[in-house]
C-alpha cells in the first residue's frame, strides 16, 4: 500500500510539472525517497520529499519569471524577481523608459497554506473603481499620487501595476500591452 501511495504521489509530480533538463533531479531524488521510505527510513525519506518539492517550486517561480517581457512599449524591464516565503508567492520587476519613469509589476498569490489565503484575501479586497482590462477584471486606484491597477487572474492569483510616475491612463496603456495570458499560465 505504502509503495502505491509513493507511486502515486510520484506520478502526480511528475505530469504536473514540464520535463525538461530541471526535472532530472527532482525525479532522482523523489526515486531516492521511494527507497528511504521502503527501507522504513521516514525522517531521512520525508526530508529528500520536501527538497524536491522546494526544486519543483522554485522552477514554476523561474517559469513564471521568464514571461515577463523584456520590453512594454518604451519601457525596459529591470531584474525579476521570485520568492515564496510561508505560502505566498511573489514575482516582481521594475520596467523604466528613458525618461526615468518606472512602472512596478507585481504577480503575487497563495501558494498555499495559512498566510497565502491571507494573501490572497488581501488583494481580493483592494478598493478603487473596479476595471476591466486585457480580459481581467480589476480595480485601479490612484492615491498620493501613486496609481495603481490589479488584475484578478484565471488562476487566482493577482497582478497589480504600480507608479509613482504614471497616470492611470498611461499604466492602463502598459497594462493592456502585457502578456497577461502568458503570466496566467506559467507556473500554475
Amino acid at each position: 500500500m505504502k509503495r502505491l501511495l509513493l507511486i502515486l504521489l510520484l506520478s502526480a509530480l511528475m505530469s504536473a510539472v514540464p520535463i525538461q533538463a530541471f526535472a532530472d533531479e527532482p525525479i532522482a531524488l523523489l526515486k531516492e525517497a521511494i527507497d528511504l521510505l521502503e527501507a522504513g527510513d521516514y525522517t531521512e525519506g520525508r526530508e529528500v520529499v520536501a527538497i524536491a518539492l522546494d526544486q519543483i517550486d522554485h522552477y514554476l517561480l523561474d517559469s513564471t519569471a521568464a514571461v515577463f517581457p523584456l520590453k512594454i512599449g518604451l519601457f525596459t524591464r529591470g531584474e525579476v524577481t521570485s520568492q515564496k516565503t510561508m505560502g505566498i508567492e511573489l514575482t516582481e520587476c521594475t520596467y523604466r523608459n528613458e525618461q526615468g519613469q518606472e512602472v512596478q509589476v507585481q504577480l503575487m498569490g497563495g501558494g498555499g497554506g495559512v498566510f497565502g489565503n491571507i494573501a490572497d484575501f488581501g488583494a481580493n479586497m483592494q478598493g478603487g473603481r473596479k476595471v476591466r482590462i486585457a480580459g481581467r477584471s480589476g480595480s485601479s486606484m490612484e492615491n498620493n499620487g501613486e496609481t495603481t491597477i490589479t488584475l484578478k487572474l484565471k488562476n487566482g492569483k493577482s497582478l497589480v501595476f504600480t507608479s509613482r510616475d504614471l497616470d492611470s491612463d498611461s499604466v492602463t496603456g502598459i497594462v493592456e500591452k502585457f502578456p497577461v495570458d502568458e503570466v496566467d499560465k506559467s507556473g500554475s
